[in-house]
């Protein structure tokens, strides 16, 4: 169990680095383009900074709560909770699919 959890601990820790990156990148591009006059959308690098500042912050909550003994209970939900979204976003899918006869519209 601990092992699967220093697993995920690391795997988010790489997921916020490589979106904060993406996000530093986006905004140098989005700040050089404005500044010559050229339209250019927040969207990118805000989308990238969101998902990056979030994974970041459940990565060092959970990793200070795992380090408390009375909260570790705590910590393990806040780590298992995007996984427990991500399973439930892909049921949602399936669902919609199977019962849509594999159309989207």
């Amino acid at each position: 169990m601990k092992t699967i959890i220093k697993f995920l601990l690391i795997g988010y820790g790489i997921t916020a680095v490589y979106f904060l990156y993406l996000a530093a990148i986006n905004l140098f591009v989005y700040f050089a383009n404005t500044s010559k006059g050229f339209y250019e959308p927040f969207l990118p690098a805000g989308r990238n900074l969101a998902i990056g500042v979030i994974f970041a912050l459940i990565t060092g909550f959970s990793w200070f709560l795992l380090r408390q003994p009375s909260y570790q209970k705590a910590g393990t939900i806040l780590i298992y909770s995007p996984l427990i979204l991500i399973g439930l976003f892909i049921c949602w899918f399936l669902i919609v699919m199977i019962s849509s006869g594999g159309k989207w519209n």
